[in-house]
């Protein structure tokens, strides 16, 4: 099986709870043989891995602004998992799960975890972003095959 993630900056040693919580997990998934490639935002890599306790590491370009840095870079490696003939994309995170309806389309199984509820935090609270995240939740819900 291959598994591509997406939704987070990457691994290893990226700070932020989704990254933690990915370093710990993916990792321990890739020892039981599943093909696992994290997709990293290349503005937060300051190494140069392409492979990383079993996991391989993908480095692609994100714009580095708050409010559509995680959506670029989603809808690219949701593409990428695509071309790669991935079995199953999971995708970290509100914002980014707006795309669960796109793998979905490409026939790939869904996975989304949901970190915590985003369109409530103060960064996020007014307008467009708040907006958005909250629809990616929905879409998660409707679209996503399994939800963490």
């Amino acid at each position: 099986m291959k598994l591509v993630v997406t939704g987070t900056r990457g691994i290893p040693d990226i700070m932020g709870g989704v990254e933690t919580h990915c370093e710990e997990l993916f990792p321990r998934i890739a020892d039981r043989d599943v093909d696992t490639t994290v997709i990293r935002r290349r503005s937060y890599v300051r190494d140069s891995l392409t492979e990383w306790k079993g996991v391989q590491l993908v480095d692609i370009d994100a714009p580095k602004k708050k409010s559509y840095e995680a959506i670029v870079h989603t809808f690219r490696a949701i593409n990428l998992a695509k071309k790669w003939k991935a079995d199953v994309v999971h995708i970290h995170a509100e914002g980014p799960a707006f795309f669960s309806w796109l793998p979905k389309i490409f026939g790939k199984r869904v996975v989304v975890t949901i970190h915590g509820i985003d369109w409530k935090r103060e960064k996020w609270k007014s307008g467009f972003g708040s907006k958005f995240i909250r629809q990616g939740e929905k879409n998660a819900v409707k679209y996503a095959d399994e939800m963490i």
